[in-house]
């Protein structure tokens, strides 16, 4: 059985990780209403993310640095779990508690 991959342009890789990154969502969400595989646009955002522009003078990030950002990237995501905070609304936002959290309080 033959996979065709279906071939997606620069101009539509952008505006698809530009989407994501305007929204309140996750990738997740967005790829889903995009019709994509979120694999698809997580790699887009990884790429994007890695190609991002050096201020000048600077110099670009080690792949160890880029590493460790997003292992820091990835245990915020977790303490903001751990504290009842729904990732896809808690980036840029105050922490806010699930229903139920502070009962025990």
């Amino acid at each position: 059985m033959v996979t065709k991959y279906q071939k997606f342009g620069d101009g539509y890789k952008a505006e698809a990780v530009k989407l994501y990154r305007e929204s309140n969502q996750t990738i997740a969400e967005t790829a889903r209403n995009l019709g994509l595989k979120e694999s698809t646009l997580a790699n887009w955002v990884k790429k994007d993310k890695d190609n991002e522009a050096v201020a000048v003078g600077e110099a670009p990030l080690t792949p160890a640095e880029r590493t460790r950002i997003r292992e820091l990237e990835a245990d915020v995501r977790r303490v903001r779990l751990s504290q009842g905070c729904d990732i896809s609304w808690c980036f840029g936002h105050a922490v806010r508690p699930r229903p139920g959290m502070l009962a025990g309080s």
